[in-house]
C-alpha cells in the first residue's frame, strides 16, 4: 500500500506537488463511488455495472428488500405495475408478464412479443427462472407463491400500485427502482392535480349512497378497498362500506334494504371492454339485466335510471383518477358537471402511454 507521507517527504517540491495531486484524485474518485447510486439518498451497493447497483426500498407489503436499480430484465405478475414501468418510460425492461396482462388491449399492444409467466397470482416459477430476470414484482395482497420466488435467489418487489391512497407511494418506489424519478413525479403531479379537482367540486354536497358491484354478482367492496377508496374521492356512501370482509357477497334483497341511488358495475374481462373495444351490445345486455333484476325496480338507482358500467381499465389501478372521475359525474352530476373525465383519460394515455383515446371504458 503506498504510504504518501512518505512520498511526499522525499520527493522534493515538484514530488511532493504531484503527489499530492494525484492524492487528491484519488480522494475524490473514493469519494464518488461512495455516493454514486440509483439517485441521491438511496443507500446503494456499487458493482462493475450501474444495472447491478443495489438500493434498499420498502414495499407495499412493508418488507426491506434490496434490489438492483435501473434493472434490465423484469418480470411482472402484476398488471399495474406493468402499465405504469411502461409509463415511466421502462417498456424495453420487460420480458415477462402475467397472462392477464397480455389479455389486456393496451398492454398486449404496448408489449409485443413479451413472455406469459402464467397467472397473475400464481406465476409459473420455472418460466419465470428461464427467462433470468433481474427483479421480479407481484401484488401484495394476491401473490400466492412468493416465497418459491424469493426461495430462487430473484429480488420480489410486492407492489400493488392499485390503491388510490397508496398509489402515490408505489409509484415513487417504482421511479426509484427504475431510476425514473422524474417521471414517477411528474405521473404523480398529474394524478394529484385531478383528484384535488375532483375533491373540490364535490366539497360540500351531502354523500350519495352507491352500490358497486365488483366483477360478478352481488361482490361488492368495503371501503378499505382501492374500489372503496375511489368512491371516497367522489364523495360517495358506500352501503358495502363497513362489511366485515373487503369484498363481501351480498344478495338481491340486501341491495334492495340498502337503496343505493347510484348503483356501479365493474366490468370483468369475459366482456370486451377498453382500449379499441367499441362494441355495445355486451354492455347494453348486461345493463339490461340488472335494471330486470327481481325486486330492483324499487331501487332509487333503478328507478331515476342511474345504473352503469365501468372497465376495469380504470376502476383503480394507475389510471383509477379518470374512474373517480366518472363516480364524481354520476354521484353529484350537478356539481361535477365541469368536470372532463374524457380529457383526462386523453392526457394520461397520451402523455404517458403513447396511445389515442379510443375505445369504450364506461356505459352508458
Amino acid at each position: 500500500m503506498i504510504n504518501f507521507n512518505e512520498r511526499l517527504n522525499d520527493s522534493g517540491p515538484w514530488g511532493r506537488l504531484l503527489a499530492r495531486g494525484l492524492l487528491y484524485l484519488i480522494v475524490f474518485l473514493l469519494l464518488s463511488l461512495l455516493v454514486a447510486g440509483c439517485r441521491p439518498g438511496q443507500s446503494a451497493t456499487t458493482s462493475s455495472t450501474p444495472a447491478k447497483k443495489l438500493i434498499t426500498i420498502v414495499d407495499s407489503a412493508g418488507r426491506q428488500v434490496e434490489v438492483p436499480c435501473r434493472p434490465t430484465r423484469i418480470v411482472v405478475s402484476n398488471s399495474d405495475v406493468a402499465e405504469l414501468i411502461i409509463a415511466l418510460g421502462s417498456k424495453d425492461k420487460i420480458i415477462g408478464v402475467s397472462d392477464t396482462t397480455l389479455a389486456d388491449p393496451l398492454l398486449a399492444e404496448l408489449l409485443p412479443g413479451v413472455a406469459s409467466v402464467g397467472q397473475w397470482s400464481q406465476p409459473n416459477v420455472e418460466k419465470i427462472l428461464e427467462l433470468k430476470p433481474d427483479i421480479v414484482f407481484g401484488y401484495a395482497s394476491f401473490l400466492k407463491n412468493a416465497e418459491k420466488i424469493t426461495q430462487a435467489g430473484i429480488p420480489l418487489v410486492l407492489l400493488d400500485c392499485y390503491k388510490p391512497e397508496t398509489l402515490a407511494r408505489d409509484i415513487t418506489t417504482l421511479g426509484q427502482i427504475l431510476g425514473q424519478e422524474e417521471r414517477a413525479r411528474a405521473y404523480i403531479q398529474t394524478m394529484d392535480k385531478y383528484i384535488a379537482e375532483i375533491k373540490a367540486a364535490v366539497a360540500g354536497q351531502k354523500p350519495t349512497p352507491i352500490y358497486l358491484e365488483l366483477y360478478s354478482d352481488f361482490k361488492t367492496v368495503t371501503d378499505k378497498t382501492g374500489g372503496g377508496q375511489m368512491i371516497q374521492v367522489a364523495n360517495g356512501l358506500n352501503v358495502a362500506g363497513k362489511e366485515t370482509t373487503e369484498y363481501p357477497k351480498v344478495n338481491p334483497e340486501w341491495v334492495l334494504a340498502k337503496k343505493p341511488e347510484v348503483i356501479v358495475r365493474v366490468l370483468s374481462s369475459s366482456i370486451p371492454n377498453g382500449y379499441k373495444i367499441h362494441e355495445v351490445a355486451p354492455w347494453q345486455k348486461l345493463r339490461e339485466g340488472l335494471l330486470k333484476r327481481p325486486g330492483w325496480s324499487d331501487i332509487p338507482a333503478v328507478k331515476k335510471n342511474k345504473v352503469y358500467l365501468m372497465s376495469s381499465d380504470i376502476y383503480t389501478g394507475p389510471r383509477a383518477v379518470v374512474g373517480m372521475a366518472y363516480l364524481a359525474r354520476w354521484l353529484h352530476p350537478e356539481a361535477a358537471k365541469r368536470l372532463d373525465p374524457e380529457a383526462i383519460h386523453r392526457e394520461f394515455l397520451e402523455k404517458f402511454l403513447g396511445v389515442k383515446l379510443d375505445g369504450r371504458w364506461v356505459y352508458p
